[in-house]
């Protein structure tokens, strides 16, 4: 079974963009949750894939977050989709489509987003236990911070969406896979996620 751990990142935001961290803060948190992640003792059951869609030449990533993954075999696929800047979920969804290749060489994908900071690997653990999907479902919507599903269904949902402004993938995606794939559920993710705009860490 060959499993793809899909690390989305999204180093250079909208400085303006309130609800978003930056600069050093952010870069920090990439850090933090990179050097968690890493410490997964079942590391070796996974093909490693960081994709940042903010880069350019002018935006490089950061030297520290390069040094980091390079201490470990991982493919990095960089880009710059300028998607996200309309809506976070647009962004993720065109890095989606744009690594799609890639994507589909796999039996399962895990869907990861390192700013967020473990604090088990419960949910991994739960994954190779019983390989499904598996999200975390909250009030109409899946938490999309972390999640495992089958390449064919993220492709297939990708090759049929493009999202609204106003649309979060979050919903979009819960209303399109709750009703054409089995899926299995987790109650906690067992992760910190950085509730920016309450200045604030959350519990998961």
């Amino acid at each position: 079974m060959k499993t793809l751990a899909y690390l989305h990142i999204s180093q250079h935001v909208d400085p303006d963009n309130p609800t978003m961290t930056h600069g050093e803060e952010r870069v920090q948190q990439y850090l933090d949750g990179f050097s968690k992640f890493f410490e997964y003792p079942g590391l070796q059951k996974l093909d490693v894939l960081i994709a940042d869609n903010t880069i350019t030449e002018d935006r490089p990533l950061d030297s520290r977050i390069q040094n980091l993954i390079s201490s470990h075999e991982c493919k990095i696929i960089l880009c710059d989709n300028n998607q996200g800047k309309q809506n976070k979920g647009i962004g993720v969804l065109e890095q989606w489509r744009y690594c799609r290749d890639t994507i589909l060489e796999y039996d399962w994908i895990i869907h990861f987003e390192p700013r967020q900071l473990l604090i088990s690997f419960d949910f991994f653990d739960s994954f190779f236990e019983d390989p499904r999907n598996l999200f975390n479902e909250q009030e109409g919507h899946f938490w999309t911070g972390l999640f495992a599903v089958s390449p064919i269904a993220l492709i297939d949902f990708v090759d049929n969406h493009s999202l609204d402004r106003g649309q979060s993938i979050e919903y979009v995606l819960y209303d399109y896979i709750k009703d054409r794939y089995e899926l299995d559920t987790i109650d906690k993710l067992n992760l910190a996620w950085n509730d920016t705009y309450q200045n604030t860490w959350v519990d998961m």
